[in-house]
């Protein structure tokens, strides 16, 4: 996604990707468009992407996106929401708000995540989670992490990781991340 140089802490992005059927340009097309702000402790962003239909008039999928992130110093915050829609199957509101807490050397992380299915399924489900990072390196990490999602009103999701969907409702992860 190409993107405006940094001005005064913001930065603006964009993205088409015309559709791939002869005679359709707009059949499955996609676009996007992002605005983020940084400057010293915050960072806010906003993000839209649009997918069209397989016919070229309409949408498949729409999603918003809006989060940031204040650094206190002793204490990091975090939000974001995300309302996503298409058809009459998808209408949905995930929110999620969550901490970074500097802790004897490392990071203990945690976060609540609420998911609000406003189709007539009514799918809710809730899940929290709570980590701990600790750095070996400039680009080396290990961490910790455990976290439960609470399903509501038939909702089948799964806690998973960066390598598998998940199979339950809990989950222990202990890994590496490497940044290259």
């Amino acid at each position: 996604m190409p993107s405006a140089p940094a001005a005064s802490g913001f930065v603006a992005s964009g993205e088409i990707a015309f559709g791939e059927q002869t005679g359709a340009w707009e059949a499955n097309r996609e676009t996007g468009a992002g605005l983020t702000y940084a400057s010293g402790p915050a960072y806010v962003g906003f993000s839209f992407y649009d997918v069209s239909n397989s016919f070229g008039n309409g949408a498949a999928r729409k999603n918003y996106t809006f989060g940031g992130t204040y650094d206190f110093g002793v204490v990091k915050l975090h939000a974001l929401a995300q309302k996503s829609t298409g058809p009459s199957s998808l209408d949905v509101l995930d929110l999620m708000g969550g901490v970074t807490v500097p802790l004897a050397g490392g990071n203990v992380l945690a976060s609540y995540i609420h998911h609000n299915d406003r189709t007539s399924a009514d799918k809710d489900a809730n899940q929290i989670g709570i980590g701990y990072m600790y750095p070996l390196s400039k680009r080396t990490s290990v961490y910790g992490a455990f976290a439960r999602i609470q399903d509501q009103h038939g909702a089948t999701f799964t806690v998973g990781n960066a390598t598998a969907a998940g199979t339950g409702t809990k989950a222990f992860d202990v890994g590496v991340v490497h940044n290259f």
